[in-house]
């Protein structure tokens, strides 16, 4: 980096950026519909992403008439992603530990923006 070309800050989007979630996210989301039995196509979800849960959800309980509650839906598929992150071993993508090692020398902040809940950013 230059010192003339400095940001005065980054923010990040979480998933696809820092991590490549992506694949987590429609795996569980399957999954979670497979558990509430109904099913569901990585290319059907395709059109949700970037959506927050409840809005997703929301629509998929619409469209598959699902009778469980959306608090019901979201809170088992939270939990599902919160196991499979947390028991897995998720790189940065390529290139991003060394990014934030600059921006942290050269004193930039950096924050993230996610439409995903905090407690899977946490």
């Amino acid at each position: 980096m230059k010192n003339d070309a400095l940001a005065s800050a980054f923010i990040f989007d979480m998933d696809g950026v820092i991590i490549d979630s992506e694949p987590i996210h429609f795996d569980v989301d399957i999954a979670t519909m497979n558990y509430f039995g109904s099913k569901i196509s990585k290319e059907e979800l395709e059109k949700y992403v970037g959506m927050t849960n409840p809005e997703m959800w929301r629509r998929i309980k619409e469209e598959f008439n699902l009778i469980q509650s959306i608090t019901e839906i979201i809170d088992y598929q939270l939990s599902s992603k919160i196991n499979i992150i947390q028991s897995s071993d998720i790189k940065p993508i390529e290139g991003m530990k060394e990014l934030l090692y600059e921006l942290k020398k050269y004193q930039i902040p950096i924050c993230m923006a996610s439409s995903s809940p905090r407690i899977l950013i946490m």
